[in-house]
């Protein structure tokens, strides 16, 4: 949320978890829309109003920062023109009439008050200041410093206090809730709404179901509200005090269909109790003083993405568009889901032969004579064709041989010469 005139500014962050145990935790704050200031015409409170996106489930945390003159300069204040001294005005012909003097008088006042915004007024003058307390009194000058008191409000729901003295102008981050004792705490946390059938709606017993019912509090789901109220501190040292019992924030409680207001789809409220590893501070303050109504208010509207893309808050989620498909040689991406798969069986038959080409299959060596005989019918003719050639061949060599083996001298005879003549 922008610093308002005052100087102040307020605005929800979300949590998000460390990524290891030795990061910290990240603040994501949250967008917003439709920022507007407007004035409580009842108490006279300046409304922050804005717009923000809620989350289903996520932690998150109020950062508040309170300039110590925000009342005064708020609440500027107002002199009184009866007591501004005469020596301010101007002498005229006309001053002894009683008419004129009242105007001259008048016109001084709006001289002075349009000074006074921006210095000091006159310590002669009277101030005045529309009463809101009588405890503790207007401010003197735009630049007062006062203490502050600030109330949390969770969909209408008061969950817890915080106060500010005149010194502590920084900015506070807060995401949890302590007890009484500071012994635990509760975290700040969105969360689904619980909605019911009203036939099943529970009707008396439990106080949960008292504040279902309540108009105010379903009047109010949806908003995060800061009531910030001038005030006087005091120190009241290491006081011990009893703890209250634990509050039911709308996260935790269940809602009739019947109701329109229901249908935020998200609350703000409070998780469940844990064991606080802070120890307890060694300075509290109390209250001692305060104005009967706070005279600024931070408003936050949170709605889920879907409310807010319908009402044009927000443009509505689109899926991008899928990149066009690369000129190289590449198969087009198909999606699986797509793809219908059909097994072709397998038929044990006869292949059917192909047509002949007329190659043919030459043989080089012995070791191609398998190759040669694994050749199926329809290789006949070549190989007819293959064999006369090879006959051919093989004549010619039984012509060879005819001739050689008529020269070749006639093998030995197997009887023995044994009567010792000579071969001669």
């Amino acid at each position: 949320m922008p610093i308002n005139k005052s100087g102040s500014r307020c605005t929800i962050n979300l949590l998000k978890p460390p990524a290891t145990v030795f990061s910290a935790t990240s603040r994501l704050p949250c967008p917003e829309y439709h920022h507007k200031t407007v004035k409580n015409p009842t108490t006279g409170a300046v409304q922050e109003i804005v717009t923000i996106e809620s989350q289903g489930a996520s932690p998150f945390e109020i950062a508040l920062n309170i300039s110590s003159y925000s009342y005064a300069a708020l609440n500027p204040p107002i002199v009184d023109p009866e007591s501004l001294p005469l020596v301010l005005h101007s002498k005229s012909a006309n001053d002894h009439h009683p008419q004129a003097a009242r105007i001259n008088r008048s016109q001084s006042a709006r001289l002075h008050h349009a000074r006074a915004a921006t210095i000091r007024p006159s310590p002669y003058a009277r101030i005045l200041h529309p009463p809101q307390s009588d405890a503790i009194p207007p401010p003197s000058s735009p630049y007062d410093d006062n203490d502050y008191v600030f109330q949390v409000f969770l969909d209408g729901i008061l969950v817890g206090t915080g106060e500010q003295d005149i010194y502590g102008s920084e900015t506070k981050y807060a995401s949890k809730v302590a007890s009484n004792d500071y012994s635990t705490f509760r975290s700040l946390q969105f969360a689904p709404v619980n909605l019911v059938d009203p036939d099943d709606e529970g009707r008396a017993g439990t106080s949960r179901d008292k504040i279902c019912e309540d108009e105010e509090v379903i009047k109010s789901l949806g908003t995060i509200r800061i009531d910030v109220t001038r005030c006087i501190l005091t120190d009241q040292g290491r006081r011990e005090g009893g703890n209250a019992p634990p509050i039911e924030t709308t996260n935790q409680m269940k809602f009739s269909e019947r109701s329109k207001k229901a249908f935020v789809s998200t609350t703000a409220g409070l998780n469940e109790e844990s064991i606080s590893p802070y120890p307890r501070p060694e300075k509290l303050w109390g209250v001692e003083k305060q104005d009967p109504h706070p005279f600024l208010q931070f408003i936050f509207n949170y709605k889920p993405r879907s409310v807010l893309e319908d009402e044009g808050t927000v443009p509505k989620t689109t899926r991008p568009p899928e990149p066009p498909l690369p000129s190289r040689n590449v198969e087009p991406k198909v999606d699986v889901d797509e793809i219908i798969v059909v097994k072709k069986p397998k038929f044990e038959g006869k292949k059917k032969n192909p047509k002949s080409s007329g190659s043919r299959i030459k043989i080089d060596s012995d070791s191609e004579e398998t190759e040669h005989q694994k050749v199926p019918k329809y290789e006949s003719k070549p190989r007819r064709a293959k064999t006369e050639n090879y006959r051919k061949a093989a004549t010619d060599n039984k012509r060879s041989r005819s001739t050689s083996k008529v020269n070749k001298p006639g093998p030995k005879s197997d009887f023995l010469d044994l009567t010792g003549a000579d071969d001669e």
